[in-house]
């Protein structure tokens, strides 16, 4: 049976409504970021934590620069845990957080090739007639590391085993008790170097700190424990620890092992760790089956949160159909869903919710669809390429009129399948569908809440008018948008791209593809207020609530500049702006910036604001600049000073 509905339309008088609730929900959310950054200051000055303190950290720019440690530092530790934070600015390929004693037998921990893949490993001939043929003792951690954050890491082995720890969270393992032990000869001890430099392997680029090593297996509780704290250098079972706060890789320790910079290796100044801004590992593990029984190998895993995929958490099952993922988050509230895919065959897990260094064990079983339809014309005539979305009531209850409903996967109708669609697997559960028109949305008869069943196959099928060329069509999440809120959008002609800021992240938007940018990819934050492409370079500026940002399209690299340091005014940014000089003007609630030869220089005599919509940039045809402010009026810039 077919349900003919023609397209909804809202009156002018809903309309009306609606945008004036978006200018006022955007006058309140100027007015809480702005209240949220001086609570947080007020909280910090009140509690300092002691990163917080004048701390110095290691900087590496990945061409040349590392650091050695003494030859004699670690020989014959039968259990070692070595920590240290540690920031990546770029994965380079191979590259090395540490690597201590020779070629093929060593204890390393580093980047596999150059994806934010991390790898412990103890490499080792001799140990062979001891454990097993496998000279390689190895832990692999996938697509779970953020670019320009810090975390923590622990690498522990010993009698326990070999095990490994992001900020104070368990995240993999191997059964083994090989240790500094097993190693012959201690050629090198090197810190962001490989001891054999493959044609390949490139040294660490980033900034490491705090880097410890203990004579004992840590707990998970120790580690957590004394993460941020500064040590003293005189703690039980200390071998050694280098701080960097000299300027230099002497130990702070009790054995001075000092140690020594090479090439441009340096400190300098950060205070950017925070406890309240730790992401939390969560390793999710699980086993997928066929219908028949057997494990599927090949299958692919993916993991949502909302109603979007999670940026590198994808992959496929082994050989014997088990398949680890990890991800870091935020927020011990978030929910993640898990779905599998294998050909026309999936499952869906929804609503996983975790605690910090929770391990999220299933099985999942692969069916073939149990909710299927078509769209049709009204002569009969199938009709694809029309986007059919699928929503998961939440709990059915009126708020404002409609159901709380959440999206939970989408398809397109294709002319190979007859302008069929489906569904696969669905859990027991209530859905609506929608059906996008050109004119408009079409809910499948009328809104009907759709009850599925283990085991029960549900046909929906939508009956339309034809396209019609030349109307407008709405993007949204379900074109891979990382939300439906749109904060800013620039395009760029030198790559034929759309760029379009939300608040989860920056999306290219090219046509059938969209590349999502956001936090794990190296942005302070999520919030993308400003987009500005530059006219002069094959640069884009970003705006968030922490900062700005400069990625360049051509190599994908991304410059982080928080704000409220360096020359950088402080606040959430919400307009960016480029003069004919190649100049670039940030325009933040606290006040006004410019970015000039690789410096931000803060103009004088800005007031702060709580209102972002106000607080845009314009620049007139003879270069002046001018600015908003909810209090002062329309400003002019002079000597980079209001007046």
């Amino acid at each position: 049976m077919f349900y003919r509905q023609q397209p909804t339309r809202l009156p002018a008088s809903h309309v009306n409504r609606i945008l004036c609730a978006a200018g006022m929900f955007r006058f309140m959310i100027g007015y809480v970021i702005m209240l949220g950054v001086f609570v947080s200051r007020v909280d910090l000055n009140a509690q300092p934590e002691p990163t917080q303190n004048l701390n110095q950290v290691l900087t590496l720019d990945g061409d040349g620069d590392y650091v050695t440690l003494p030859t004699n530092a670690f020989q014959g530790l039968d259990e070692v845990t070595v920590e240290v934070w540690v920031k990546w600015t770029a994965f380079r390929n191979y590259s090395r957080v540490f690597e201590f004693g020779q070629y093929t037998n060593s204890i390393k921990l580093m980047i596999f090739e150059d994806y934010p893949v991390l790898r412990y490993d103890i490499d080792t001939e001799h140990f062979l007639e001891r454990e097993s043929s496998d000279p390689r003792r190895s832990i692999g951690v996938n697509n779970f590391l953020p670019l320009n954050q810090w975390v923590h890491l622990a690498a522990v082995s010993g009698n326990q085993g070999m095990k490994l720890y992001a900020n104070g969270v368990l995240v993999g393992s191997f059964p083994t008790v090989a240790s500094m032990n097993v190693i012959d000869v201690f050629e090198a001890n090197s810190i962001g170097r490989g001891l054999w430099q493959a044609p390949n392997d490139e040294d660490f680029q980033g900034q490491m700190d705090e880097f410890r090593v203990w004579d004992h297996q840590r707990t998970a509780e120790q580690i957590h424990r004394s993460m941020f704290d500064r040590l003293s250098g005189n703690e039980v079972g200390l071998v050694g620890l280098w701080n960097f706060d000299a300027g230099t890789a002497a130990d702070a320790g009790p054995r001075g092992l000092h140690g020594e910079f090479h090439g441009d290796a340096h400190t300098q100044h950060d205070v950017t760790r925070s406890k309240n801004a730790l992401a939390k590992p969560v390793v999710f593990r699980g086993k997928v089956i066929g219908e028949d029984g057997v494990p599927v190998k090949g299958t692919t895993v993916q993991l949502y949160g909302l109603d979007r995929k999670l940026q590198n958490t994808e992959l496929t099952t082994d050989d014997n159909g088990h398949f680890i993922l990890t991800t870091l988050r935020y927020s011990d509230s978030d929910k993640v869903d898990v779905k599998v895919k294998s050909g026309s065959q999936a499952s869906w897990i929804f609503e996983n919710s975790f605690s910090s260094g929770e391990e999220v064990l299933h099985e999942l079983y692969l069916t073939g669809a149990n909710l299927k339809g078509s769209v049709v014309d009204y002569a009969g005539d199938p009709i694809s390429n029309v986007l059919i979305q699928l929503f998961k009531i939440e709990d059915i209850h009126e708020v404002g009129g409609e159901s709380n409903r959440r999206l939970v996967d989408y398809t397109v109708t294709s002319s190979e399948r007859g302008a069929n669609f489906r569904f696969p697997t669905l859990p027991a559960g209530d859905y609506q569908l929608m059906a996008h028109h050109p004119e408009g949305l079409i809910e499948f008869n009328n809104g009907e809440v759709i009850h599925i069943e283990p085991g029960q196959v549900f046909h929906a099928d939508f009956e339309m008018t034809p396209f019609r060329k030349g109307v407008w069509r709405r993007y949204s999440t379900a074109d891979s948008l990382p939300h439906n809120i749109i904060s800013d959008q620039d395009w760029s002609d030198a790559d034929a791209t759309l760029w379009v800021g939300t608040i989860s992240g920056l999306a290219q938007f090219g046509g059938s593809d969209t590349r999502v940018i956001s936090q794990q990819n190296g942005l302070l934050d999520n919030n993308v207020w400003a987009v500005r492409h530059s006219t002069k370079e094959n640069v884009l500026w970003l705006g968030t609530s922490r900062g700005v940002h400069r990625l360049d399209t051509d190599s994908g690299r991304i410059d982080a500049f928080p704000a409220g340091q360096d020359g950088l005014s402080d606040g959430v940014v919400v307009d960016i702006s480029e003069g004919a000089d190649g100049v670039i003007w940030v325009r933040t609630l606290s006040g006004l910036s410019r970015f000039d030869h690789g410096v931000f220089t803060q103009v004088k005599g800005m007031k702060p604001s709580a209102d972002s919509s106000m607080q845009v940039i314009a620049i007139d045809d003879h270069g002046v600049v001018w600015t908003g402010s909810s209090r002062g009026g329309l400003l002019k810039v002079e000597n980079m000073q209001m007046v």
